[in-house]
């Protein structure tokens, strides 16, 4: 995963970018964070990313205005 001031893009064969200004939803359900916009979004498994990186990836949506929407399961 790379984080921009502008964008986070996953780092896959097909990596995925999307612009944190056209995003529209940020969920965290079952050790996943998504992030959606109008055409894209990218899924990050909160296990396999070392805890530094996903202190600065919440950060940063955090610091964009992007609040992170839980869903519980009852």
């Amino acid at each position: 995963m790379t984080l921009t001031e502008t964008s986070i893009k996953k780092n896959t064969l097909f990596g995925k970018e999307v612009q944190f200004k056209d995003v529209n939803q940020v969920k965290e359900f079952a050790n996943e964070i998504t992030v959606i916009s109008k055409s894209s979004q990218i899924v990050i498994d909160t296990e396999i990313i070392q805890p530094e990186s996903l202190k600065r990836l919440k950060k940063a949506l955090h610091n964009k205005g992007l609040s992170i929407n839980k869903i519980e399961v009852n």
